[in-house]
């Protein structure tokens, strides 16, 4: 029989009683009808009648009415919902029945505790069978329907707790993962609290401090621990970490004094953890790490460039000053040959063409002074040669274009190499060991290509570009891999220090099969207009 409201109004006109309304506002469905029964005790046998579990039919939570002997009278509809029952296959069974194997016995035990109560409410949790077979876990609040010690009958209202008891485990395991994890992490890892100002966890010890302690201190405690330098620093790095973004991680490098009062340095990395429900940053994660070591390591690196750097710059200074000299010795030498041995080899040619010039034609000796002294003419074109190689006379009597067209010349049918030279007007600015430098780059590089390039082309030339003086010389020979060339001794190495001694540059272009380039640019200061 299917209870209405105009059945439950019938019923209570039957009773002899007007109920007044409820004026304490919404009741559980265990409440109503306890409230209902103790209203109308003398009519407790209409508790059976469908017309009391009318009101249970809006229940979302299971209500039933179950007896002494854990007999359900009265089941609500919800329990299909929440065990997959229908109210008529439980009603007339034992509450028992239903609950795990484990649980009924506790269960019993409620039930007459709650029966022997006055009016009381009992809450347990059990484990109740669904219909397929399954366990759910339910909570389950009992009541004495009446405020008698013999009532027959209690009333019984359960609600599912599967779903939440099921995210609170997923949540303390959670919670053990996230422990877990944190032990794992060998590094310190903090958790600030930036509204209250101070840590609320540390999973292992800071510089000797422990948990406990850092989680007692103080954003002004930690700060004196904080190299003083250092403070404006960290504050900056708080409140970038402030503004961030949510996965946005920031990182930064602070000096800390340890439990011993020494200075350690301090990698941080932090990112926020929590919001307030208004999006301002609640909580920051960070982790600690001694990086002091490392800093003593780069410190000492440091220092280490640092005397590279110079020992370089000595060594620099040293290759200019070798320089200067061998070009001095050169320019001593070859003045020497030029001005003292040639001339005096041209000398004694004359004497002896001149000792020849009298002695009759057919005279045997003669024809050996002539030998002789062709010999020492061809001699003094040696000395000349050589002379000019050492030191061209014609750089620092004409200067620059002169000297390497004389040069160019010079090998133009050499080993069957044509080389051509093309110049711009230089400006009269350029320095003597600038264009020293020009000359004997150009001198060595042609000869790298006469040597190793196997072509029979070559081409000088100088230009002005920008304020620099550029002399480039090319090749269309065999190329080469600039980064071997020093094994090859083409001399880059040499012409590149000679180069930046005077503060230009050098570059070399080249691939094999496809010549090779090698340009030099020496600032040099223009004419003012």
């Amino acid at each position: 029989m299917e209870a209405t409201a105009g059945d439950f109004a019938t019923s209570s006109a039957e009773t002899g009683r007007n109920f007044p309304p409820d004026r304490t506002g919404p009741r559980s469905g265990a409440e109503a009808v306890t409230l209902m029964i103790n209203r109308n005790q003398e009519n407790l046998s209409a508790l059976a009648q469908a017309d009391y579990c009318a009101l249970l039919l809006k229940s979302l939570d299971i209500i039933a009415v179950v007896d002494r002997e854990g007999i359900i009278r009265c089941v609500s509809p919800a329990v299909e919902r929440i065990l997959g029952f229908f109210p008529a296959e439980l009603t007339g069974s034992s509450l028992f029945d239903l609950l795990h194997p484990g649980d009924s016995e506790r269960g019993k035990a409620g039930l007459e505790r709650t029966l022997q109560g006055a009016a009381s409410r009992r809450t347990a949790v059990f484990r109740v069978r669904h219909r397929d077979g399954s366990w759910r876990t339910l909570e389950v609040i009992g009541r004495r329907l009446i405020d008698d010690p013999d009532s027959p009958v209690v009333a019984i209202e359960t609600r599912d707790i599967t779903r939440r008891n099921l995210a609170l485990k997923a949540l303390r395991q959670s919670r053990r993962f996230v422990r877990h994890i944190a032990a794992s992490v060998p590094d310190p890892l903090v958790i600030y609290d930036l509204v209250h100002g101070r840590f609320v966890y540390a999973n292992r010890d800071v510089l000797g401090y422990r948990p406990e302690q850092i989680r007692a201190m103080s954003c002004d405690q930690f700060a004196e621990l904080v190299h003083p330098d250092d403070r404006p620093m960290l504050a900056g790095h708080v409140a970038r970490l402030k503004r961030g973004s949510d996965g946005e991680v920031f990182e930064t490098e602070f000096r800390l004094r340890d439990i011993e009062g020494r200075w350690h340095w301090i990698s941080s990395c932090g990112t926020i953890l929590k919001r307030a429900q208004e999006g301002l940053a609640q909580q920051t994660i960070s982790v600690f790490r001694d990086v002091t070591a490392r800093k003593q390591a780069e410190s000492d690196l440091e220092a280490h460039q640092a005397e590279l750097r110079r020992s370089r710059e000595e060594l620099r200074a040293l290759a200019a000053c070798l320089l200067t000299v061998a070009e001095d010795e050169r320019k001593a030498l070859s003045r020497e040959l030029h001005d003292d041995l040639n001339q005096r080899l041209a000398i004694l040619a004359i004497d002896l063409e001149t000792i020849a010039s009298d002695l009759p034609p057919e005279q045997p000796l003669r024809r050996e002074l002539e030998s002789l002294t062709a010999r020492i003419v061809e001699m003094t074109e040696d000395v000349r040669r050589i002379a000019y190689r050492l030191r061209p006379s014609l750089l620092d009597d004409l200067g620059l274009v002169p000297a390497l067209r004389s040069y160019c010349e010079q090998l133009n049918g050499r080993d069957g190499l044509a080389v051509t030279f093309t110049h711009s007007e230089l400006p009269p600015t350029l320095k003597p060991e600038q264009a020293l430098c020009l000359y004997r780059v150009a001198q060595e590089a042609l000869r790298n290509v006469a040597k190793h390039a196997r072509t029979r082309r070559a081409a000088v030339t100088l230009s002005v570009d920008d304020g620099a003086v550029v002399l480039n010389v090319r090749d269309w020979g065999a190329g080469f891999d600039p980064a071997a060339a020093h094994s090859r001794g083409l001399g880059i190495v040499g012409m590149a220090e000679r180069v930046r001694l005077v503060g230009g540059t050098f570059e070399v272009k080249s691939q094999p099969c496809h010549g090779a380039s090698i340009e030099v640019r020496i600032p040099c200061a223009l004419e003012e207009q």
